[in-house]
């Protein structure tokens, strides 16, 4: 009797002991359960929106600011800086130049091309045009205000300037025909001559124009590839 009692205890002491183990068992594996379980989804997505909206501020913060630096350079092509004054005189005086030498061959050579009448009347004209516009150049009122505002004697002196410009151009493409359609021409005196000093110097002044459009021509071309590389460069640096 007394062993079936010692039995039945020990009996009771195994279940309850193993029923012991398994509760802390099963509260361990509850622990490491809650510290291995993910977030939950609504978290993820608000992390996610968060660093959505951070890359949009900051891809907005470096378009602004490259608009910014276009902004910057237009306003440096449109407003060059201001030469000073005594710079300013002496390109003037080169500018007028050309036009003086040309009234001054035009009208000392004036009957001495038989064989094209027309390039001393074109010297002679040229020079004067240019001569005026360069002098209206000087004037106060072409002068562009800081502010932006035009008066009514400005635009009127922009109309005026605009006008001589385009009857130079026209007039320009005039001595063109005349002076290369005779090229080249006898120098003996005679019915069918033209004076070798006028001539040569219709000639080259005519030419020194497409050399320096040439020369500008291909330096802007330059400053466009050099500014499309920096754009590439700047747009492989932001990637």
């Amino acid at each position: 009797m007394f062993n079936n009692v010692c039995v039945e205890i020990q009996f009771v002491n195994v279940i309850f002991t193993i029923c012991f183990g398994v509760v802390i068992y099963s509260c361990q594996m509850n622990k490491l359960n809650e510290r291995t379980t993910p977030p939950p989804m609504s978290a993820t997505y608000k992390s996610l929106n968060r660093l959505d909206r951070v890359s949009g501020r900051v891809e907005e913060s470096q378009s602004e600011v490259k608009r910014m630096e276009d902004r910057s350079l237009l306003q440096n092509i449109r407003r060059p800086p201001k030469l000073s004054t005594p710079v300013l005189i002496i390109s003037k005086l080169i500018v007028t130049a050309l036009p003086i030498a040309q009234v001054s061959i035009g009208a000392i050579y004036l009957h001495d091309c038989p064989k094209q009448p027309y390039i001393p009347i074109y010297l002679l004209v040229s020079g004067v045009f240019a001569l005026v516009l360069g002098l209206l150049s000087c004037l106060p009122c072409t002068q562009e205000p800081e502010d932006g505002t035009q008066s009514p004697l400005s635009s009127l002196c922009t109309a005026w300037n605009s006008l001589v410009s385009l009857f130079l151009f026209c007039w320009f493409i005039a001595g063109n025909v005349w002076i290369y359609s005779i090229y080249q021409p006898s120098y003996n005196t005679g019915t069918d001559y033209c004076n070798k000093t006028l001539y040569l110097f219709a000639f080259w002044t005519t030419t020194l124009v497409y050399i320096l459009l040439g020369i500008t021509f291909l330096g802007g071309c330059c400053m466009l590839f050099c500014l499309c590389l920096c754009g590439r460069s700047g747009n492989v640096d932001d990637v």
